[in-house]
Formats: C-alpha cells, sequence, structure tokens
C-alpha cells in the first residue's frame, strides 16, 4: 500500500460527479485550496490556511472535507461517493498520516484497513474484495511488511502465506491455486531463498518438480509426470 497523501487519497477513491470550482469562503470554510511548499493556502493569501475545506459534487453531495491549522492538514479527512456514500476516512496529525485510515467501495463495502505513524505504515493492515471476502492480511513496521502475511483469492481460498522481515521474504512461503491446492513450498532467508528444497506442485496438489539448492545453487533437481487433468 502506498504512502497516502493530503486530499489526494480522497480525490482518487471519489468516483463520478464533480467539485465547484470557484472559491467561496464561508468563514473558516473554503472548497478550495493551494498546496504550496507542502502547505495549505487559500488563494491570494500569504498565510497557511487554517480551518475547513468543503468540497461538493455538482448534486450537492459532500465529496470530500478536511481541516487544517496552520496550513497542515489535522484531523479526520473525509471522502464521500456521489450517492453519499462514505468513501474514505484518514487520520492526520501535523500535516501526516496518522492512526487509522480506512476506504470503502461504493457499496458499502469495506475495501482496505491500514494504520499510520508519521506517514508511514504501521501496524495491521488489511484488504477486501468487493464482495466482502478478505484478500490481504498483514502487519507492517515502519513503513516495511513484518511478520506473517496471507492473501486470498476473491472465492476465499488461500493465495499465499509466508513470513517476512524488513520488507522481506524470510521464512517459509507457500502459494496456492485458485482451488485451494499448493503449486510452491521454498524458504527464505533475507529475500533469497535459502539452502534446502523448493518444491513446485501441479493443480491437484501432486508434487511436479522439486530443486535443492545449497549456497545458492541448484544442486539437485527431480521431477514428476503426473496428470494434471
Amino acid at each position: 500500500m502506498n504512502k497516502l497523501t493530503p486530499i489526494a487519497l480522497a480525490v482518487l477513491m471519489v468516483s463520478g460527479g464533480a467539485y465547484a470550482a470557484e472559491q467561496q469562503s464561508q468563514g473558516d470554510t473554503v472548497n478550495y485550496v493551494q498546496i504550496r511548499h507542502g502547505l495549505a493556502y487559500q488563494v491570494n493569501h500569504q498565510e497557511p490556511f487554517t480551518g475547513t475545506l468543503l468540497q461538493k459534487f455538482d448534486n450537492g453531495q459532500n465529496a470530500i472535507q478536511a481541516n487544517f491549522v496552520k496550513g497542515k492538514e489535522t484531523g479526520i479527512e473525509t471522502a464521500w461517493y456521489s450517492n453519499g456514500q462514505v468513501s474514505s476516512k484518514v487520520h492526520y496529525q501535523g500535516g501526516q498520516l496518522n492512526g487509522q485510515a480506512q476506504t470503502w467501495y461504493d457499496n458499502g463495502q469495506m475495501a482496505k484497513q491500514a494504520n499510520y505513524t508519521s506517514d508511514q505504515l504501521n501496524g495491521q493492515y488489511q484488504e477486501w474484495a468487493y464482495n466482502g471476502q478478505k484478500i490481504a492480511d498483514m502487519s507492517y513496521q515502519k513503513g516495511k511488511v513484518d511478520g506473517k502475511v496471507t492473501l486470498w483469492y476473491d472465492n476465499g481460498e488461500k493465495r499465499f502465506a509466508g513470513e517476512f522481515k524488513d520488507g522481506e521474504k524470510n521464512g517459509v512461503v507457500d502459494r496456492f491455486y485458485p482451488n485451494g491446492k499448493k503449486s510452491f513450498e521454498a524458504k527464505y532467508v533475507k529475500g533469497k531463498l535459502a539452502d534446502g528444497k523448493v518444491t513446485g506442485f501441479n493443480s491437484q496438489g501432486q508434487k511436479a518438480v522439486e530443486v535443492t539448492l545449497k549456497d545458492h545453487k541448484v544442486v539437485s533437481q527431480q521431477e514428476w509426470m503426473n496428470s494434471d487433468s
């Protein structure tokens, strides 16, 4: 998951409709700000903006609402689809992502849930398919994948299971076919295949090839002519 930038997250998540084009200041609420050197300003203003940005679709529904203090986004940024369904909620502190970030599909189903510390992914990260099936579950430490990673197909079958350390595969890694049968098994150390066996399976779960590695070189290989029908 890439870093979410202020305002950009909400803009990208909103589908359909259009934003009001002119600036209309209503006290501390405006519908347009400029970003200069990382700070938000009202048009033709020299002081960083403090107040609320509220943009709407042509149909009058809210599109984005965000709060700024001295040009830096702070608090919860909320974005909506044109039908009124919330598309994202993101927490900011002093212009940085801090806390929970959530996105939803237009049917109300949650799409992603992540946690940030000082603009870096930190903690549990999860994704769901449009049909509600969980498709990703992992953890981050200071922006890097760390710990157990599990991925699923939309049909609920496991797709990938493995261990990571500092963003690299580190431990046993298994891959699976959409039918749930294992397709691959190997061990990694610091992102590289470790000495030992690397095994591939056909779609029926039968062993198809097995390679033995030593010092990162193939020392033996065996194949099986199993039917895949």
